[in-house]
């Protein structure tokens, strides 16, 4: 037996997909929009970030240097950066 018309299907969370190869967009579009906004947030971060004189300078931070090799792994910088984003997320869950 052959349709002519769009065929109906229900998709999982009650979503319906009218014709064959189309699909509600919605979900992804939120999804590549706070995608987006996150990018632009950690590049104003980064921006940003030139600016605060002690970041990556604080003690407990480790900087080993020789004659032809530098290591650093900034360790106390990333605890409080932790701690500020942990903050953050914290209150912007709390709705």
């Amino acid at each position: 037996m052959c349709s002519t018309g769009p065929q109906s299907y229900q998709l999982a969370g009650g979503h319906s997909l009218f014709a064959v190869g189309t699909m509600d967009l919605n979900p992804i579009a939120r999804v590549l929009l706070l995608f987006g906004l996150f990018l632009a947030g950690v590049g104003v971060v980064l921006l940003l970030a030139r600016q605060v004189p002690f970041l990556g300078r604080l003690p407990g931070d480790i900087l080993v240097q020789r004659k032809n090799f530098t290591f650093y792994f900034p360790i106390a910088t990333c605890v409080v950066l932790s701690l500020v984003l942990s903050l953050i997320l914290y209150l912007f869950s709390r709705r």
